[in-house]
């Protein structure tokens, strides 16, 4: 990315972006590709929502992001020109590789993922991080494809969306990235399919964490280096899933889908039976004024009842450790000067370089 269109982004950022994440982007810094693979719609707020995320879990690094997407997403011409401006050649990965890469979901198109017009490009960055050891977070969908196209497991429909905040389960020993997580994190999600734990298992992945309602939500693989797989959105701001659900009535309203969506689970706010059923009925009539006034009453205080915020940063704080680590181990040397904190989490963190 040039420096202009870097600055730039920074511009746009929130202020609780950390001042080391801001503002020391060209000394050795820790270089992350971001796959931004989300529709038009979410595309700068799953910029914004990483920025943030990322800038308070640098703690201390030097981390500059990269923002790339996938050829065949389709994209308005005004969206077209902003990833024209901010976003690198997906092609360009080859030759500078980064240091750790994050790729988020997209909405499907085709029932088959390998039939959809971004797959080769996608399957392309999902063999260059397996094949070449670049650590890597797939979020939603590129999770999906990456087992997918790794061992060839295939997801299954859910029977409806699964769409809300849920208590998971972690076991943090399955890995010394999920140092400091607690044993039970809420954690949003939001998808139509899932994989299965026994399919995962057999092919040499670990679960790290789940439930009876999401079935598996983290995961990882061991090779070259750890691949950390996740079927929930840790990155998700709380008003998201209210987003969500909302858009995914007015597409009801608007015919592009058939059926009224669930209220998201775990989100608190005054709603009742009796209006989503006056919701349901306004959306059936095509009253989009009572269809509006509605989703207002019912949306206006619907908010997770817990707060992932810190789990999510001390997730991505430990891979980012871990990353660096990694990075410095493969010199075999210590760099002087890191200040006392980032030494313990070098020591601390040096075995799980050596396991991975």
């Amino acid at each position: 990315m040039t420096s202009s269109a870097w600055s730039s982004l920074q511009q746009q950022a929130p202020p609780r972006w950390s001042t080391a994440f801001t503002q020391a982007c060209e000394a050795r810094p820790l270089t992350i590709a971001v796959v931004n693979c989300m529709p038009d719609a979410a595309l700068r707020a799953t910029e914004r929502q990483l920025c943030s995320l990322f800038g308070a879990a640098s703690s201390g690094l030097t981390v500059r992001l990269k923002f790339y997407t996938l050829p065949g997403i389709r994209r308005s011409a005004a969206m077209q020109q902003h990833v024209a401006s901010f976003y690198e050649d997906i092609r360009d990965l080859d030759d500078d590789p980064p240091d750790g890469l994050f790729m988020t979901g997209t909405e499907p198109s085709t029932a088959s993922l390998k039939e959809e017009a971004f797959w080769p490009s996608m399957a392309y960055v999902i063999n260059l991080c397996h094949d070449g050891g670049i650590p890597a977070i797939w979020s939603c969908l590129a999770a999906h494809a990456a087992v997918l196209e790794i061992d060839g497991i295939s997801r299954e429909r859910l029977p409806g969306n699964l769409s809300g905040a849920f208590e998971c389960r972690m076991d943090s020993g399955k890995h010394q990235l999920f140092y400091r997580l607690p044993s039970k994190w809420v954690v949003p999600h939001s998808r139509l399919n899932g994989l299965r734990r026994r399919d995962l298992e057999r092919n040499g992945y670990d679960i790290v964490s789940g439930s009876s309602e999401v079935g598996v939500d983290i995961f990882i693989k061991r090779c070259e280096c750890i691949q950390v797989f996740l079927q929930g959105h840790p990155e998700y701001e709380p008003g998201v899933l209210a987003a969500e659900y909302r858009r995914d009535v007015l597409r009801v309203f608007h015919g592009e889908l058939a059926h009224m969506p669930q209220m998201p689970h775990g989100l608190g706010g005054r709603r009742n039976q009796v209006a989503v059923r006056d919701l349901a009925r306004a959306v059936s009539d095509r009253n989009k004024t009572e269809t509006l006034a509605s989703l207002e009453r019912i949306t206006r205080d619907l908010s997770p009842r817990v707060s992932w915020a810190s789990e999510a940063q001390q997730l991505f704080e430990n891979w980012f450790t871990y990353i660096d680590t990694r990075r410095q181990y493969s010199r075999e040397a210590k760099p002087a000067g890191r200040p006392l904190r980032q030494q313990t989490s070098f020591t601390f963190l040096r075995g799980l370089v050596q396991e991975a």
